[in-house]
């Protein structure tokens, strides 16, 4: 199976994306430029296009450190993409409210000269307002492959089959 891209002009030096280690499930998406993330949605573009493998699906969804970190999030919670859509990847992005690290300037202020990821106070001096910046060359997000099969629907006036849950949800399954 093959992962084909074809990188935007706009950006000649494109990182493709790649998997951080042999086993990782999923391939790092990269910033092709400076990102500022901030609480309100942004639109990135991801610098390509691609051929969504055969009979698959592609599923981005932020890095888990920078989730849990910064509480960066996907605007649609993950982005599915088509087999069948080629346009230009983009990503709608921002902070959802307070990770782990989002308040702390103390160890961000230590970071500083050992990470990218670096905090950078909001244009109108709000201190509730955080903004995160992600440098180009940063890996930000991350896409998986999923099979999909061909599923057929089906309208039935019988009964379901039974199951052990039944319409139990939302919790039922746990007490």
């Amino acid at each position: 199976m093959q992962f084909l891209i074809k990188p935007e002009d706009r950006f000649p030096n494109f990182i493709p994306p790649k998997r951080a280690t042999a086993k990782a499930a999923g391939f790092d998406l990269f910033a092709q430029e400076d990102m500022i993330i901030t609480g309100d949605t942004v639109l990135f573009d991801l610098g390509f296009r691609t051929k969504v493998p055969k009979d698959h699906v592609a599923v981005i969804f932020p890095r888990s450190g920078l989730g849990a970190k910064f509480q960066v999030q996907l605007a649609n919670t993950n982005g599915v993409i088509d087999e069948d859509y080629t346009g230009i990847w983009m990503a709608a992005l921002h902070l959802g409210g307070k990770g782990t690290q989002v308040h702390q300037l103390d160890w961000l202020s230590a970071a500083y000269e050992q990470s990218s990821h670096k905090e950078i106070p909001d244009i109108d001096d709000d201190e509730d307002q955080k903004a995160l910046l992600i440098k180009r060359g940063d890996a930000f997000a991350q896409v998986l492959f999923f099979p999909v099969p061909e599923v057929e629907v089906v309208i039935t006036h019988e009964p379901l089959p039974e199951t052990d849950r039944g319409d139990g949800g939302f919790g039922s399954t746990t007490k």
